[in-house]
């Protein structure tokens, strides 16, 4: 960032990236910290691109978005 770059952390970027977590049992999540039913994008048998571009995974990124006013 010092460099000019975009951050490639969430968490130094202020908005949550969907990236791909497999578990064991073979479910797909957007992020590690949210493996959970709410969050299930599909398993691992599913068409990752189809995954990626579903309106779950979407709406993960933009639930991210709203910042809070006290911030």
């Amino acid at each position: 960032m010092a460099a000019g770059y975009m951050p490639e952390s969430c968490g130094m970027s202020g908005k949550c990236n969907c990236y791909f977590v497999v578990e064991g049992n073979g479910n797909v999540y957007p992020c590690d910290f949210y493996c959970t039913d709410e969050w299930k994008l599909g398993t691992i048998d599913d068409d990752f691109n189809n995954l990626i571009k579903s309106d779950k995974a979407k709406n993960f990124v933009s639930c991210s978005l709203p910042i809070n006013d006290k911030c």
